[in-house]
């Protein structure tokens, strides 16, 4: 199912996507993973027995479907929803920090 999700993800990734372009492997990855979760979380309740389980031709037009109104809330460009503007600021070492202060 993973391989599914991924490749239906994989046209976000175009420069051409007007919907929901995802710009990097990191959101990419999370959104791959988040997606694939949901899906097969949805598609056990579905199923009375893990053995019933299957990626058939239904449930991946379902999981393609589900991928496209997604992408679609998120306007021309994905991004996560556990971005703030914290995680995009430049990481700095302790050792930056003592050599810094040492030449105040």
């Amino acid at each position: 199912m993973s391989e599914y999700v991924v490749h239906c993800l994989n046209p976000y990734r175009r420069p051409e996507c007007k919907k929901g372009r995802i710009l990097n492997n990191t959101d990419f990855k999370y959104l791959a993973r988040k997606l694939t979760h949901t899906i097969m979380g949805k598609e056990i309740k579905q199923c009375k027995s893990l053995e019933q389980l299957s990626c058939n031709e239904s449930v991946k037009t379902k999981t393609k479907e589900y991928v496209k109104k997604y992408m679609a809330r998120f306007g021309p460009f994905y991004k996560t929803e556990n971005t703030t503007a914290d995680s995009h600021k430049a990481v700095v070492s302790p050792k930056d920090v003592v050599s810094n202060t040492a030449t105040d």
